[in-house]
């Protein structure tokens, strides 16, 4: 038999061979199943090394990357940097739009950080709603302050989630490094930076220093001390009175959370606080200081039976949808009287999501128990809050009241403020009361009650006890 040019003789038993088109299309389907292979290859690597909702590089293809981009560095005697970056508030998008517009957000926030950079850096997507920019060849300090800038007024720019119209910032954490940095040590200095950027008020940065690594040393100390702290029960309530401005009896006091720490002595909360949100260990805070003071209550009660005790809340406890249900078990625990507690949020609590706020405000009002604007006046609140949130009490901020002179601080501040409270039905507590004058004052503006050193200072439980015990007998002798 011939084909072509060529002939072959057929043997018994031995197959023909195939004919040139069988052959042509074998190899085309050869050729495409390796292509496939490849494409297949090529989408798990990608996969592998990609965020698969934005599209950017992810944690194991940045480390890769950073590595590499330490390598050149060495080689051509260049500097890199790093920027770590977290969405300010973004939880409050998620939470009140949902996590379809929260994923929405993060698309655009890639997108706008990906137009940002040159070609030769690199930006990932590190976890959640942190992401981190590399950037290679970097010429100077002023060039990568440049660089910064830009992403951050990139960043600024309202965005359209969902109809939705939200302002978008971001905490920044910036290291500069070289041919002889290590990628463990860009990325914990960076991530260090970013972090001191958010404590000290968000949508800004701040670049790294030696300064900010002992800050970190000191912080990852307190943090182990505060864990073991908690474990040693040495968290403890101090009592600050409440008085009636126009007899000045102690009307109630507030709990005040004090840390007793080994070696340092009683460390305000302002020192850890901050701490206990990141280790997430302030629920747990929140619900020991309530059932400290419920159970202190119950003892009060047995000599004034008018008595309160007010309790701060921190920013997360409020949005924990079983928060209701901790404040319930606490006040059955310690058979503490609901309408002698009184839970104290901050303003910028409300802008986390009103609806679902107003909804807990409501149902703890249920419980019998009151609640009260903590700092108000400091900018945050709006008209409209107040008129539709369940509150009971406003207690203005210490800043409008105390001064270094013994008059009001502002004056006019706090006559708006107990005039749009009392218009709205609600009693005004003033913070921060140190002199006569002050009082004075006060009184003539018409606030309800006070707390300040005017009065007392936090003190322990018992020297608290001993002041209601002889204004008890006080009154019972006049």
């Amino acid at each position: 038999m011939a084909i072509g040019d060529f002939e072959w003789t057929l043997t018994p038993g031995v197959e023909p061979p195939p004919d040139a088109d069988s052959v042509l299309r074998l190899a085309v389907r050869l050729g495409s199943l390796a292509i496939d292979r490849q494409l297949a290859a090529d989408r798990m690597l990608f996969q592998a090394t990609h965020d698969s909702l934005t599209g950017l590089s992810n944690r194991t293809l940045l480390v890769d990357r950073v590595a590499s981009a330490v390598q050149r560095a060495r080689v051509h005697d260049t500097r890199l940097a790093v920027i770590i970056l977290d969405i300010d508030r973004f939880k409050v998008v998620n939470d009140s739009l949902g996590h379809g517009a929260g994923d929405h957000l993060l698309i655009q926030v890639a997108d706008r950080l990906a137009r940002s950079i040159r070609a030769v850096d690199t930006v990932a997507r590190f976890g959640g709603d942190e992401f981190v920019v590399l950037l290679e060849e970097v010429a100077s300090r002023a060039q990568l302050e440049q660089t910064v800038d830009r992403i951050q007024q990139l960043l600024r720019r309202p965005v359209d989630v969902e109809g939705t119209i939200a302002d978008v910032s971001a905490s920044m954490g910036v290291v500069e490094g070289d041919g002889q940095s290590s990628v463990d040590d860009l990325l914990k200095n960076a991530d260090v930076a970013m972090y001191r950027a958010k404590t000290a008020g968000r949508n800004r940065y701040e670049m790294f220093d030696q300064e900010m690594q002992e800050w970190a040393a000191h912080r990852h100390e307190t943090e182990a001390a505060l864990r073991l702290g908690l474990e040693r029960d040495e968290l403890v309530a101090l009592y600050q009175p409440i008085v009636e401005l126009g007899t000045t009896r102690v009307k109630g006091f507030e709990a005040l959370a004090r840390w007793d720490r080994p070696g340092v002595g009683l460390v305000g909360p302002a020192e850890f606080i901050d701490i206990a949100e990141d280790l997430g260990v302030i629920d747990e805070i929140g619900q020991r200081m309530l059932g400290a003071a419920a159970r202190q209550l119950t003892v009060w009660r047995l000599f004034d039976a008018g008595l309160t005790i007010s309790v701060n809340v921190s920013g997360r406890e409020p949005a924990r949808p079983d928060f209701v249900t901790a404040v319930a078990a606490i006040l059955e625990e310690t058979g503490a009287d609901p309408d002698g507690v009184i839970l104290e949020i901050t303003e910028s609590v409300l802008l986390d999501d009103a609806e679902a706020i107003g909804e807990r405000l409501a149902a703890l009002q249920g419980l019998g128990v009151r609640v009260a604007i903590d700092d108000f006046g400091t900018g945050y609140s709006s008209l409209r809050y107040l008129r539709e949130l369940p509150v009971d009490i406003l207690k203005t901020d210490r800043a409008f009241i105390s001064a270094d002179n013994a008059e009001l601080h502002d004056p006019t501040i706090v006559a708006s403020v107990t005039d749009l409270g009392h218009a709205l039905g609600l009693e005004i507590v003033a913070e921060g009361i140190e002199t006569p004058a002050q009082l004075d004052a006060l009184r003539t503006l018409g606030i309800d009650s006070g707390q300040g050193y005017l009065f007392g200072r936090p003190a322990p439980a018992d020297e608290a006890t001993a002041h209601i015990v002889d204004q008890s007998h006080s009154r019972a002798s006049g």
